[in-house]
């Protein structure tokens, strides 16, 4: 069955990468649309400083403020966090994140193994991508990310007994 789909699907599967290879993202349409984003998500902030508009509410509450397009999401976390929960939720989310960031830099310059420094990059492109990006919002993905920072709390590759720890 599998076969049968494949072989179903592979000239689609082949245009739509021939596609994208072939003309790439185009970062002329997609940056004036993310800077839109940002500037409407920014109005909405402005609205509810504070205490925000409520978890779950940007797709919402944005309608308000879309400049160009409309989206579901900020394209950018703290700066949607901040819109959802005000100025509290997003210095504390920032302040994480500034520490996973710091945690991240200093296990991959001091890391003693090839899984600490990995656990390191993989964090500190999640944190990075995710300001330009939804990723956050995907829960399979947050929650690798979360295990990636406990493992770097963790910060050994060895484990009490000498033995590797994963």
């Amino acid at each position: 069955a599998a076969l049968a789909l494949l072989a179903r699907w592979s000239d689609r599967f082949h245009s739509v990468i021939n596609q994208r290879f072939r003309y790439g993202i185009a970062l002329s349409k997609l940056l004036p649309h993310r800077l839109d984003t940002y500037s409407g998500a920014e109005d909405a902030f402005h609205v509810h400083p504070l205490a925000g508009t409520g978890l779950g509410s940007f797709a919402r509450v944005y309608q308000s403020y879309a400049i160009a397009a409309y989206t579901k999401f900020a394209h950018n976390v703290v700066l949607q966090t901040a819109v959802e929960t005000g100025v509290i939720g997003a210095v504390l989310l920032a302040a994480f994140l500034l520490y996973v960031t710091g945690l991240s830099v200093w296990r991959l310059l001091t890391g003693p193994g090839v899984v600490t420094r990995s656990f390191a990059v993989s964090s500190l492109v999640f944190i990075i991508y995710n300001m330009v990006d939804w990723e956050w919002y995907i829960p399979a993905l947050t929650a690798w990310f979360m295990v990636a920072v406990a493992c770097l709390e963790a910060g050994d590759d060895e484990g009490s007994g000498g033995e590797p720890a994963l």
